[in-house]
């Protein structure tokens, strides 16, 4: 090896610098992807104020739990919102909202599925699940920074208005889905609540029960006024630079270029120095 290198490292050295110049340049080609990012702060809605402030009247926390199925469980919590934002539920669901699947299937698969599914799958399903996987995979990225607790999810998309778009309109997506799944559950209970008010004569309880009444209306009033109800908004997506996009990775494609370039020829060099001896030792093999 450090023979080969001896005698022909200009060899070697022009070939990375011509192929990392060659894949460079070939970049300019593939189309750019841009990445646009929306910052969102996790709400946190829980009913502990009101529970504590009935466990005086109940003896503890754990009957009201009981009767109205409420507690830290039953409430909406932080993770409950983050592992929606990150489901592949809600992103199908964004999918189709948008109406997305096609668009998605074709820009990230070969084509979308045109014929008979599979089994007892559609083409549609077929379709749906490709465009699921590459939005994923390609376009959709939710990571959360822990030490400031607000969350990033970006888009990354060949247009760089859509995917700021696309990045707002799915927070606004999820935070639909969770405010009126938060108006469901409180109303669910306020009609369990005013049915058990109803039939109970012990007036302690009755009067538990109207509080916890009371709160799940509050809960109801939050949820419904408003529209940021699980992620609030700090920071909006709006379209990237023009002069960055996400991909390609120019400098890396470069970079792969040169280590395909500097391997093929030290691959050459190497046969070529080899070729002499082995003709030489054929030679001195042969019979005189």
């Amino acid at each position: 090896m450090s023979a080969v290198m001896s005698a022909g490292w200009k060899w070697l050295l022009g070939a990375a610098v011509l192929g990392f110049g060659a894949a460079f340049g070939a970049s300019y080609l593939m189309r750019p992807a841009y990445r646009a990012e929306v910052t969102v702060l996790p709400e946190s809605h829980a009913a502990g104020e009101d529970e504590s402030a009935l466990s005086g009247i109940m003896g503890g926390s754990g009957l009201i739990s009981a009767i109205t199925g409420l507690g830290e469980a039953g409430t909406p919590t932080r993770i409950e919102f983050l592992e929606t934002l990150r489901s592949a539920g809600m992103a199908r669901r964004f999918l189709r909202e948008e109406g997305l699947t096609s668009v998605i299937c074709e820009a990230h698969v070969a084509r979308c599925s045109n014929g008979a599914g599979r089994g007892d799958e559609s083409a549609a399903e077929l379709s749906e699940y490709a465009a699921l996987r590459a939005f994923q995979r390609n376009i959709l990225t939710v990571k959360e920074d822990k030490e400031k607790g607000v969350m990033r999810l970006s888009i990354t998309w060949r247009d760089r208005t859509v995917a700021a778009k696309w990045a707002n309109d799915y927070i606004a997506i999820v935070n639909r889905e969770l405010q009126s799944k938060a108006v469901a559950e409180a109303r669910q209970r306020q009609g369990f609540l005013q049915r058990s008010a109803a039939a109970t004569e012990e007036q302690g309880l009755r009067l538990a029960t109207y509080k916890l009444l009371e709160s799940q209306l509050r809960v109801e009033m939050v949820a419904s006024s408003r529209p940021d109800y699980a992620f609030r908004i700090i920071d909006s997506a709006t379209p990237p630079d023009i002069r960055y996009p996400a991909r390609p990775l120019r400098p890396v494609i470069g970079l792969i270029g040169a280590v395909i370039a500097f391997a093929l020829t030290y691959a050459r060099l190497l046969l070529v120095r080899r070729a002499p001896r082995a003709a030489g030792a054929a030679l001195a093999t042969a019979p005189a």
